[in-house]
């Protein structure tokens, strides 16, 4: 009987123990498949970390390479600035020598014309002194027409050499001051070597007006009488009515002013050149104004209709003297 309990007791020790077994079996699966699964998940941590840091290092990759690309890329913008900053500086310092140079070589272009210019007035004026013959001017008469003109131009009643309205008086080559016996470009005052010496239109040197020292009017009658202007000769013409009107026998035109009724007579003159009249019924009177044309200079002409025109310097032409009531004498 002892023995069975005994035995019992083992048998129930035994079943005890493979309980235990099994428990602990099965504990030991349990902490196995736990153990796994953590290293899995120790594994997958890895893996995620191996991956960020390959990540981070991409990235560090790519901003130094970012980096250095903006910095590349400045070096260029900056070098592409002070290359064109120093092509600039170089264009502009060549300009500024080209302007030098075209300067330089214009100011020593102009001493040079003006010292040409003034050699040939000394010697055209010699050559004139010794060539031509003069005819000396006739006493004139210096009464004036006061035609209302809104500049207070007064017109003098003759012609410079005239003592009357209906005379013709003395022909005058432009520029000149003295009445000559043969018009042409030999016996021009102006004119040495087939070239003009005064008055002309050039570029910064330009003379296109008489000056009193070559305004025969200013020379002959004094005070403040001189040759009219283009401007006036286009004055008389807008201000005044024209006609065909004979003086004392003497044909020509009489202008009446639409301003104050005041009129005003210029004989039929013709133009000299050389020594024989052309157009002997036209009247023609110098201005004191050159042309665009540097060989021509304007005038009044009368024939059919009155108007202002150019005519050839050298030719010899009547000249009726103006002075202005708004300057004293």
């Amino acid at each position: 009987m002892d023995q069975n309990i005994d035995n019992k007791q083992v048998n129930c020790s035994k079943e005890s123990l493979k309980q235990r077994l099994e428990q602990s079996g099965k504990r030991l699966k349990y902490e196995q498949e736990n153990l796994s699964v953590e290293k899995n998940e120790v594994a997958d941590e890895r893996l995620l970390l191996k991956n960020r840091l390959i990540d981070t290092k991409k990235n560090r990759v790519l901003v130094i390479e970012k980096i250095n690309s903006e910095s590349e890329q400045k070096d260029n913008v900056n070098n592409t600035i002070n290359n064109s900053h120093r092509k600039k500086t170089w264009l502009l310092i060549i300009l500024l020598s080209i302007v030098f140079f075209i300067v330089a070589a214009l100011c020593a272009y102009l001493i040079v014309i003006i010292n040409i210019d003034k050699e040939k007035q000394e010697k055209g004026r010699l050559f004139y002194e010794e060539n031509v013959k003069i005819n000396q001017i006739g006493s004139s008469e210096k009464s004036f027409v006061d035609l209302g003109l809104p500049s207070g131009t007064l017109w003098a009643t003759c012609n410079v050499g005239a003592t009357k309205p209906e005379e013709i008086g003395n022909y005058f080559a432009w520029g000149e001051v003295v009445p000559k016996n043969y018009y042409d470009p030999l016996t021009y005052k102006w004119w040495y070597k087939n070239d003009l010496t005064k008055y002309y239109n050039l570029f910064m040197v330009s003379k296109n007006t008489l000056e009193l020292s070559d305004d025969v009017a200013n020379v002959n009658w004094g005070g403040n009488w001189r040759m009219p202007t283009e401007t006036e000769l286009r004055e008389l013409i807008s201000y005044t009515d024209e006609g065909k009107f004979y003086k004392n026998g003497v044909s020509g035109i009489e202008l009446t002013s639409v301003i104050n009724g005041n009129t005003i007579f210029f004989p039929g003159s013709g133009y000299k050149v050389e020594d024989k009249i052309y157009n002997s019924d036209v009247v023609y009177c110098w201005s004191s104004s050159l042309s665009e044309n540097d060989y021509h200079a304007f005038c009044i002409e009368f024939g059919s209709y009155l108007w202002t025109e150019k005519k050839y310097r050298a030719y010899g032409l009547p000249v009726r003297p103006v002075k202005n009531k708004y300057i004293a004498e």
